[in-house]
């Protein structure tokens, strides 16, 4: 899903979908006449169906019922997309069974290309670094067997082990070792200190509708920064002051004013 999501983030019609995904993930009773708000924002779209056609087929939305009225809703994908590809609380609460997987390569300096290959396919997937070719997940490691066929790289060059290390009670310090933390939080604390003066100004006036989409273009690339190198691990993991969850509930604050600021005659 991460990477169907992000071809998603990439799409030059984004902007439309975070205006529509967000008001409808935060609508507790999405409307037809929530629909039509929405999709007056979109000038360049000559036919709403057309639109909506567009984001169903990329499986981004799909269609529902609310009180006996069709309304189009997100998909799993949708709001993977909306939370920057993919979507943290579900990461963070997902369960782990307690064990490491390291992923360990020989590749020597003449297989350059095959190893860089091999390191950003690791990257893409979120595994920690612990040093030179060492990586590690705390999540199986699946499909590896074809990935290597695909990037034409010899299978006995590279192990997988699954355990848990010896003298290690605190599995925090596994994953501040694998994952740079420290540029990790300035991101998150970047996107707070954005979020918190965007809610301070909603208390004092109500934006134009221009404005909120410039904001809303603004939180997107922030957010997308933030999210794009955490792992987002499970609870189990988090290292002390990790800024990911706080974080997240403050851009949940800051939308849900930005949603009802957008209401006509609705107050942030």
């Amino acid at each position: 899903m991460h990477s169907k999501a992000t071809e998603q983030l990439r799409d030059a019609g984004y902007e439309a979908l975070f205006l529509m995904g967000g008001y409808l993930a935060l609508s507790v009773h999405p409307t037809l006449r929530n629909l039509d708000d929405i999709l007056r924002w979109i000038d360049e779209t000559k036919s709403r169906r057309q639109f909506l056609r567009r984001l169903e087929k990329r499986g981004l939305v799909e269609s529902g019922t609310r009180n006996g009225q069709w309304v189009p809703l997100l998909t799993d994908l949708g709001r993977a997309a909306f939370a920057g590809g993919r979507d943290p609380k579900e990461a963070w609460n997902r369960g782990w069974d307690g064990r490491w997987r390291l992923l360990t390569f020989d590749l020597p300096r003449k297989e350059h290309p095959a190893r860089m290959k091999l390191a950003r396919w690791l990257g893409r997937h979120h595994f920690g670094r612990l040093q030179g070719s060492v990586w590690i997940s705390p999540d199986p490691v699946q499909d590896i067997g074809e990935v290597l066929s695909g990037h034409r790289i010899d299978p006995t060059k590279v192990l997988v082990f699954e355990g848990a290390p010896a003298g290690i009670d605190d599995p925090r310090g596994v994953a501040a070792s694998g994952w740079d933390f420290e540029s990790i939080d300035a991101g998150y604390r970047d996107y707070r200190k954005f979020a918190e003066r965007i809610l301070q100004n909603l208390r004092k006036s109500r934006p134009s509708r221009s404005r909120i989409q410039g904001i809303l273009r603004d939180e997107r690339q922030l957010w997308r920064e933030a999210v794009r190198q955490d792992p987002l691990l499970p609870k189990a993991l988090h290292p002390r002051g990790y800024e990911g969850p706080g974080s997240w509930k403050v851009r949940g604050d800051m939308l849900k004013r930005l949603r009802r600021a957008h209401r006509p005659g609705g107050r942030a």
